[in-house]
């Protein structure tokens, strides 16, 4: 069975209709620009913008959490502080990079 409340629906490459939802004999579904699945942001006109901002900001989120206890623990060695940057950072920031499209404006 569907839970209608929690279904979302996209409608790719076309406006979205008037009313914003898809009418079923069951219940309506609401339609979306964009949503996220399994930690990528997919978007109606197939852009990248929002997945790159999203991945930038996770990865910036990581990097943070890490900061006080990895970074910048004098501690640590360079080589094991590179080794956390690589497993953490930059997976997180790379995560399904390898299907999108690069267009020159995410070129820096």
């Amino acid at each position: 069975t569907v839970s209608f409340p929690k279904t979302k629906g996209m409608v790719v490459n076309t406006a979205l209709p008037p009313s914003g939802c898809l009418k079923l004999p069951q219940g309506d579904i609401q339609l979306v620009n964009s949503f996220t699945y399994l930690g990528s942001c997919i978007s109606a006109d197939g852009q990248l913008s929002e997945e790159v901002s999203a991945r930038l900001a996770k990865a910036s989120r990581s990097f943070g959490a890490l900061r006080a206890s990895v970074f910048a623990n004098p501690h640590l060695s360079v080589q094991t502080k590179v080794h956390v940057y690589s497993a953490v950072v930059l997976s997180t920031l790379l995560y399904s990079c390898e299907t999108w499209a690069i267009k020159g404006a995410f070129v820096y």
